[in-house]
């Protein structure tokens, strides 16, 4: 009887350790990627993020032609502080579209 207690014990345990196993090998399967797949994502987020920065550089670029389109008219105002912040403004776009030259 105390050996029926023993063995059923030890198949309770094995069981238990390849039970573990298998779950530990489905999560391996689980995380390992085909080559492939990895490749056409890769790319694809490489293609979203070009597209992106294409958008974002031709906001900048409208963005500066409207600034420097202004200057004329706030020139010819009496209070050149909208002149002087639009002047703010072309310098801090032209540095952006200046770290957007260097991708």
């Amino acid at each position: 009887m105390e050996h029926e207690a023993v063995v059923c014990l030890l198949h309770t345990q094995v069981h238990a350790v390849l039970q573990a196993t298998l779950e530990k090998l489905a999560l391996v399967g689980t995380i390992n990627v085909d080559p492939r797949v990895q490749a056409q994502e890769l790319t694809q987020n490489v293609g979203e993020d070009i597209t992106r920065m294409i958008s974002e550089q031709k906001a900048l670029e409208l963005r500066f032609e409207q600034l420097i389109a202004a200057q004329p008219a706030l020139r010819n105002l009496p209070n050149k502080v909208k002149l002087r912040e639009n002047q703010v403004n072309v310098v801090a776009v032209n540095s952006t579209l200046g770290d957007h030259h260097c991708w």
